[in-house]
């Protein structure tokens, strides 16, 4: 609306002009007088509003960006929480992968302690009273007599059962209130180590 009225100001300046020096006519002259006067008034009313309609256009884009801006721009909060997301994920795949290492592990410590309580089970019991004191420990439970072993993968104890002769070996377990927890071998009783078919002869004259 202002550059049409603009365009009539120029026009109408340019016909007083026209009307003065080149054909002069005082009826057009004061006919454009009267235009460029009255579009002169109606710019001056109208370029503020149009100001204001412009600046508040521009205000109301750049709050859009801004605010466009803000939200693809992740804040502290957000990268606080998916710094925690990827450190649980982290943590959550290397216990994961802890997890069959400890089954392996455990799995191979009872297999070792079976091997060592069947070892346990199989020596005659001449044998393990003589070496109690350095390499075995022995008590009594039930009239029976107990020997016990430490291990590196748990302690065992055997007990000799003199009305059966059958030979157990426990797990040690504390908790338990007769301290034996799982058994882990049964046989029978070895008393005395059975001699040797081998017999040495000294050197013949």
């Amino acid at each position: 609306m202002i550059t049409i009225l603009s365009l009539i100001f120029l026009i109408s300046g340019f016909l007083i002009w026209f009307y003065i020096k080149k054909q002069p006519n005082k009826n057009r002259r004061n006919i454009s007088i009267v235009i460029v006067i009255f579009t002169g008034i109606l710019i001056g009313i109208l370029s503020p509003n149009e100001q204001t309609s412009t600046n508040e256009a521009n205000i109301t884009s750049s709050k859009n960006i801004s605010s466009e801006n803000n939200k693809k721009q992740p804040t502290k909060d957000d990268r606080k929480q998916k710094s925690k997301k990827s450190s649980k994920k982290i943590k959550s795949k290397q216990s994961e992968a802890k997890e069959p290492r400890k089954k392996d592990k455990s799995s191979n410590n009872v297999e070792m302690l079976k091997g060592y309580a069947q070892s346990f089970g199989l020596k005659d019991s001449e044998t393990i009273q003589r070496l109690v004191g350095s390499a075995y420990s022995s008590t009594v439970i039930d009239n029976n007599m107990a020997f016990g072993w430490w291990t590196p993968y748990g302690s065992l104890i055997r007990i000799d059962d003199s009305q059966s002769q059958i030979t157990y070996v426990y797990k040690s377990d504390k908790q338990s209130s007769t301290g034996l927890g799982e058994l882990l071998y049964q046989g029978h009783t070895i008393i005395q180590k059975a001699p040797s078919k081998y017999r040495s002869y000294g050197p013949t004259g």
